[in-house]
């Protein structure tokens, strides 16, 4: 949907006269706390409250319907910059509004604030009355001071900390009503739990978790007598959340528990059934891709019938699509196509049959659960035509705390993937699907794709926006699914335009062999706003590149988060404990497809520089250190309390940025340390530190250094081998390559040749480079052709004291021993 933007001057709707921006305020960008209401009924007007900080100069760019006028705000309020700001708006709502989430930001010179969701209901609107209140008071925390509702309706309210809301309204016997609960979906913290009670107090229904909803609740009651009933509202965890804002939803309205196929080709009309709920009439629709963007990962399909509940999300891809035919024991997998399934009851397995031909390697995908529009846990399994099991995924139990989060829609589950390698004699694969704890039903589809490739890797974006300082840096957090891919992948942003350049984004090879089970990685790229560089917004795409060993060049596009919210945990952090079940990840909403949202904004408060070269070699063993420092031109702006490295880089390679303990220093070393065992890598390092300015956090980061692992020396050897007959001799010349901090003797060491050869060992001093092995074959040697290894020792330069052995791995060369006459000969190398 089009973004809109509605210029709003705070100096002249709120009475303020605002001069030139102090230095102070420049580099932190508007940030949005709440939006109050978070919702409002379509086809009405209401005023829109805007509560955050740094607001002034601001424009709203929002994709919501209508109209969205500056109101004059009541009296001064808080200073610019405080975290108390509050701006009013008239929002007109048009009565065809649809029913869903919309999207607003603030832009100002100063860049983009967060976004935030706000929802567009069907229903009467109302506020619970103790939100309202300046300081909050209990007001609605028992039956006897519930608040009363008439119904239908919404209900604006928030749970701050262990908090209960409670409600009343009259019903009559047999009155169905649907009760559901908006919270997450719309970007709040709480995971909620409503419940109904009699007159008497008495529980007769509570939901926790939905399925369709994460972790959003709903009840679907017919009320058994009329009368009084009460409804209460709490957090599951009863935890104190910063976004801890819900909606109630009360009355008769249309819901679908899911829908089948999960997804569509992007450009295409799709038919779709929905499935499960209280819908009447038909349960067919028609959804429409030709409008979805190219970013875009899903859309939304609205339920027929009464309005109220939020649409369903719909995968959107660029293959073709099919569904499983109906009465085929195993229908054909086609390559390069989707095919959309379900398994349709308990103990169900799906089998499809693909063509391959031997040494081929396949990536075989299944999307389910991780969807969020399917109960299946999935497990993938490749036979051959004979039964013999080649692969499996998703056949490993998780943890029990994991698993019943997922159950409980806690968390998604991370769908299998198989990576084959097709035997010799096969020539067709059976691909069987299944639920990992044999569950099923109309609500357990999922969709299978099979593609002719080694290996693959998954972008996303950690990083929800970003604003970059005007001739200062930005770093954007990028995460990585290894799906058997294990080389190295660069990071890039083709759009970025040429104001604007971007550096780092080097994600180096893992440890691994290619073929193994799906790793995650980490990548950083930063961005520098080069002079002149315009200040409009944009949004950015992020792409992945990788180079697989059939020369296949993979291009994989970042998904960004859209926005996230922060969800606390037990123990009042924002990291779930893997080990309790209830903590939760931080919310995203990757459905909104959005990418990288960027502005230029004024100025930048101050840097953070490492001084020295952009790029180092570092040998095997050894460490550095470089200079790094805080420049600010705003006078009495602190240093970070502490600056850290981003690094991507090997856990064998130590980063270390200033002195433990140390904090608020204006400059420091970064120590970048290495063993023997550490392997040859290429990462990048960038050094990042928060300040406050003016109450808000401002990340600082540096630009990128790529710091180049590599070995004290190398060896070459001229020819292609050495040639030897019976009681004669013959030489092989090589070469010594080392490092320049590198200044070591070398013992070379010639292993595994024949029996009746003789190789001594050859020393190259530190001054020397190149190098003669002398070998000798016996009468007795045996003609034929071998093979044998160039084995090399020597010391770790720079710490000599400690004696630490070092190695490179051996070169292999072939040796010829002849029955002729003498073939030996030496070799000359190139100069």
């Amino acid at each position: 949907m089009e973004q809109r933007r509605w210029p709003w001057r705070a100096g002249l709707l709120g009475g303020l006269l605002l001069g030139a921006l102090a230095p102070s305020a420049l580099g932190a960008g508007p940030t949005l706390k709440r939006l109050d209401p978070p919702g409002a009924q379509r086809g009405t007007a209401f005023t829109l409250t805007l509560v955050g900080s740094r607001l002034q100069e601001a424009e709203i760019v929002s994709n919501l319907p209508g109209t969205i006028t500056p109101l004059t705000a009541s009296g001064r309020g808080a200073e610019p910059g405080k975290a108390a700001e509050e701006r009013p708006f008239l929002v007109e709502l048009p009565e065809e509004s649809p029913v869903g989430l919309y999207t607003l930001r603030l832009r100002s010179p100063e860049g983009l604030s967060n976004a935030l969701l706000f929802s567009v209901g069907a229903l009467p609107e109302v506020s619970e009355d103790e939100s309202r209140q300046p300081v909050h008071r209990a007001l609605n925390n028992s039956a006897e001071g519930s608040q009363p509702l008439q119904l239908p309706a919404t209900v604006n309210g928030t749970l701050p900390g262990p908090d209960r809301d409670f409600f009343r309204f009259e019903g009559r016997k047999g009155q169905r009503l649907v009760i559901e609960v908006e919270a997450r979906r719309a970007g709040s913290a709480l995971d909620p739990v409503v419940r109904l009670l009699t007159a008497e107090k008495k529980q007769i229904a509570v939901s926790n978790d939905t399925h369709g909803l994460g972790v959003d609740c709903r009840l679907d009651v017919s009320l058994p007598d009329s009368g009084p009933y009460y409804l209460m509202v709490h957090d599951a965890r009863f935890s104190r959340q910063e976004q801890n804002f819900y909606r109630l939803k009360i009355g008769d309205f249309a819901y679908a528990a899911g829908l089948f196929p999960l997804g569509g080709r992007r450009g295409e009309k799709v038919p779709v059934r929905l499935v499960g709920g209280n819908l009447k009439g038909s349960r067919e629709v028609t959804v429409d891709l030709s409008r979805v963007g190219p970013a875009a990962d899903f859309a939304t399909v609205a339920v027929p019938g009464p309005a109220g509940s939020l649409p369903l999300l719909f995968a959107v891809g660029d293959l073709p699509e099919t569904t499983e035919p109906n009465g085929v024991a195993e229908a054909r997998l086609e390559p390069g196509t989707v095919i959309n399934g379900r398994i349709a009851k308990p103990g169900e397995v799906d089998r499809y049959r693909l063509a391959v031909n031997p040494g081929e390697e396949w990536t075989i995908q299944l999307e389910a659960g991780g969807l969020g529009s399917s109960r299946l846990y999935g497990r993938l399994t490749a036979y051959d035509a004979e039964g013999n099991r080649l692969a499996s995924a998703g056949d490993d139990i998780p943890e029990v705390a994991v698993f019943s989060a997922v159950l409980r829609g806690l968390r998604t589950s991370s769908d299998p993937f198989l990576i084959v390698k097709v035997p010799e004699g096969v020539r067709e694969l059976v691909v069987a699907v299944e639920d990992l704890v044999e569950r099923g039903g109309s609500l357990f589809g999922y969709r299978l794709r099979a593609r002719r490739q080694a290996a693959d890797f998954l972008v996303s974006l950690e990083t929800p926006y970003i604003n970059i300082p005007a001739e200062g840096t930005a770093g954007v957090q990028v995460s990585i699914q290894r799906r058997g891919y294990l080389g190295e992948i660069r990071l890039g942003i083709p759009d970025a335009g040429e104001d604007l350049e971007v550096e780092g984004g080097l994600v180096p090879t893992a440890s691994l062999v290619q073929g193994e089970r799906a790793r995650s990685a980490s990548g950083i790229l930063t961005l520098t706003a080069r002079k002149g560089a315009g200040h409009r917004m944009r949004e950015l795409s992020v792409w992945g590149e990788a180079v697989l060993e059939d020369g296949t060049l993979l291009r994989r596009r970042a998904r960004g988060p859209g926005l996230v919210t922060q969800v606390q945990s037990s123990r009042g952090t924002g990291r779930p404990d893997p080990n309790n079940r209830d903590d939760q990840a931080p919310f995203a909403a990757h459905w909104l497809g959005m990418e990288l949202p960027a502005a230029v904004s004024e100025s930048a408060v101050a840097v953070l520089k490492v001084e020295g070269p952009r790029s180092i070699r570092l040998v095997q063993g050894m460490q550095t250190r470089l200079p790094w420092k805080f420049e600010s031109a705003v006078p009495g702006l602190r240093p970070p309390q502490r600056v850290i490295a981003n690094s991507v880089g090997s856990r064998e390679v130590n980063v270390r940025v200033g002195e433990v303990g140390a904090e608020y220093v204006s400059e420091g070393w970064v120590r970048i340390g290495t063993t023997v065992g550490t392997p040859v890598i290429k990462f990048n390092l960038v050094l990042s530190g928060p300040v406050e300015v003016d109450g808000a956090q401002v990340t600082l980061y540096s630009r990128p250094l790529t710091v180049d692992v590599v070995p004290g020396y190398r060896l070459s050897l001229a020819g292609e081998g050495i040639g030897l007959t019976p009681g004669g001799g013959g030489e092989l010349l090589g070469r010594v390559e080392r490092e320049p901090a590198f200044k070591q003797p070398v013992s070379i060491r010639p292993e595994n040749f024949p029996l009746g050869v003789s190789c001594p060992p050859v020393e190259v001093p530190a001054d020397q480079d190149e190098f003669r092995v002398v070998c000798r074959a016996e009468d007795s040697a045996a003609p034929g052709e071998y093979e044998f290894e160039i084995t090399s020792s020597s010391m770790l330069a720079g710490r000599e004291k400690e004696k630490v052995p070092y190695r490179i791995a051996p070169l292999r060369s072939t040796m010829v021993v002849s029955a002729g006459e003498d073939t030996a000969r030496a070799i000359p190398i190139e100069r």
